[in-house]
């Protein structure tokens, strides 16, 4: 990359530009470090610098998320609440109503709480073992939405679901299906598994290892709650949506 860089490719440059803003040291030393080149950019370039530290210096997702800056106690419970953009909200917020609201008619409001807030926690911790934090913050939902989901996967384990297929719009080749719950882990946890081992370091920007994290408390205490080690108070005799 800096050979291709040195050359003037500006993919590589850009590589080498996301590398330096997650490198604690590099940014925490940028300003009074020495660089070779012309000096009238370098200038520049500082003024630049400068705007993207007071930039993060007050942008929530900077406050709220962890990091190698901000790693405190509360860092591990705000950071699942803070997102990129509407989009990363949208989507976390879709399959936290598929899932939590099944919980929480299922096991009880304080258990899916409790659950959501210790996979969060579990996710990031692993993230932290696998990748180590940056300068860039861990945000997101994800892993503790991962770990709602396995929950339910541990809980109905075999207990038919219904899901919908769609292949081409024509009678017969989209509609609803009932299959064990069980498939749900595979239709979400292998492309995570998948990205985890395929993501270059310091490239991606997701996150696989926190969902995967969270995915392993979810499950934890999905077994827990079934077997009843865990304590469950259903707010309605059955959830299941395919219960007869």
């Amino acid at each position: 990359l800096s050979e291709r860089a040195r050359e003037g490719d500006t993919y590589s440059r850009t590589l080498l530009g996301g590398f330096a803003v997650r490198d604690k040291k590099f940014m925490q030393n940028a300003e009074t470090m020495k660089f070779d080149g012309d000096d009238v950019a370098l200038v520049k370039w500082r003024e630049k610098f400068l705007e993207i530290r007071d930039i993060q210096s007050r942008h929530p997702t900077y406050k709220w998320g962890l990091s190698s800056q901000r790693s405190g106690f509360m860092n591990w419970i705000t950071y699942q609440f803070a997102h990129s953009g509407w989009h990363h909200l949208f989507w976390n917020m879709v399959f936290l109503l598929l899932f939590a609201t099944f919980l929480e008619a299922t096991i009880g409001t304080s258990l899916v709480l409790l659950i959501y807030l210790g996979a969060g926690g579990f996710g990031a911790a692993l993230f932290y073992g696998v990748a180590g934090l940056s300068y860039s913050p861990l945000i997101g939902a994800s892993g503790a939405i991962s770990g709602l989901m396995a929950c339910v996967v541990a809980y109905m384990w075999q207990k038919p679901v219904r899901y919908f297929y769609f292949l081409v719009m024509h009678p017969g080749y989209f509609g609803f299906k009932y299959l064990p719950a069980w498939l749900i882990g595979i239709v979400y946890l292998v492309p995570d598994i998948a990205g985890h081992i395929s993501t270059v370091a310091d490239i991606s920007g997701l996150a696989y290892a926190a969902h995967i994290g969270g995915a392993m408390f979810g499950a934890a205490a999905g077994y827990a709650a079934r077997v009843g080690w865990l304590v469950a108070e259903p707010i309605v005799e059955s959830a299941s949506p395919a219960a007869e």
